[in-house]
């Protein structure tokens, strides 16, 4: 089983994409920058989430239904009341929100 930590800053001066390197190697997993650089069976997958590195809603939801292994999503902002129903709904049944 190998962990992956999904975070579209990795490389980036950003503290987010620090955060992700340190939990990858910590965790003895691999820091990636996109979903296609997941190595296949990875679970669980620790996607690194913060707005500005997204372009909505739809474009995290589909980066998470492309998802092979567990996700887990890491919110690095105050989350918008409004997105929590839409996120428990794409994760149920794959994951445990808490």
């Amino acid at each position: 089983m190998t962990v992956a930590v999904l975070s579209r800053s990795l490389g980036k001066q950003c503290g987010i994409s620090e955060y992700a390197v340190c939990l990858a190697q910590r965790l003895g997993g691999v820091a990636v920058r996109s979903v296609d650089e997941i190595p296949t069976g990875s679970t669980p997958v620790f996607l690194q989430y913060e707005p500005s590195l997204y372009r909505g809603i739809s474009d995290l939801l589909n980066e998470i239904s492309t998802i092979e292994g567990f996700p887990v999503i890491d919110v690095h902002t105050e989350i918008p009341t409004d997105i929590v129903p839409v996120l428990v709904s794409a994760l149920k049944g794959s994951a445990i929100v808490g």
